[in-house]
């Protein structure tokens, strides 16, 4: 029997960059958005945080959670994955998020 192979890869995934607004205070906030792929860049843009991120467009929505610390205040690894750090009003910002699953 003689064998065949396929030359080739597997089709990617479509990815889109999108823009997200962040909090401008401490705590735990949600948002739905597609799966993402990468976190792009944390940053102020018209006087508001926000973040730009890669994400699986085609892919049904997901939830996540936006967790906003100041410097010195109390970090637990269950608050996620770190994506940036920004200064507003003259208090450091740190921003992490993960997926909440149901």
């Amino acid at each position: 029997m003689k064998q065949v192979f396929k030359i080739g890869r597997e089709e990617e995934k479509i990815k889109t960059i999108y823009k997200y607004n962040l909090p401008d205070t401490t705590g735990l906030f949600d948002i739905s958005m597609h799966p993402v792929y990468s976190i792009l860049k944390v940053d102020i843009q018209d006087e508001k945080p926000v973040f730009w991120a890669t994400v699986y467009q085609e892919e049904p929505k997901r939830n996540y959670q936006i967790i906003s610390l100041w410097t010195g205040m109390t970090f637990k690894e269950e608050y996620g994955t770190y994506i940036g750090t920004l200064t507003i009003g003259g208090l450091v910002n740190h921003y992490f998020i993960r997926e909440i699953y149901e």
